[in-house]
């Protein structure tokens, strides 16, 4: 029988957020963001990850843009396109 996903509360959130972080810092990912977005990518899909709700899908990948926590706050890619 298969586990079921579950959502991450925001406590949980923030600890995937800051291990996120550290996972962007520890590939060099600071200056790259298509490399930043292929880890991101990879981070978020792979078997046994949580369900995450699209605000925290968006601050992860903020994470990317910008090297640091929007908050949610930032249509980060609208102002790189």
């Amino acid at each position: 029988m298969h586990e079921i996903p579950k959502i991450l509360t925001e406590e949980e959130f923030a600890k995937r957020l800051q291990l996120a972080k550290e996972t962007l810092n520890e590939y060099n990912c600071k200056n790259d963001i298509e490399k930043g977005l292929i880890v991101m990518s990879g981070w978020v899909s792979v078997d046994g990850q949580p369900v995450y709700t699209p605000a925290q899908l968006k601050r992860l990948f903020d994470l990317a843009y910008t090297g640091g926590d929007t908050n949610g706050t930032e249509n980060v890619a609208d102002t790189i396109c």
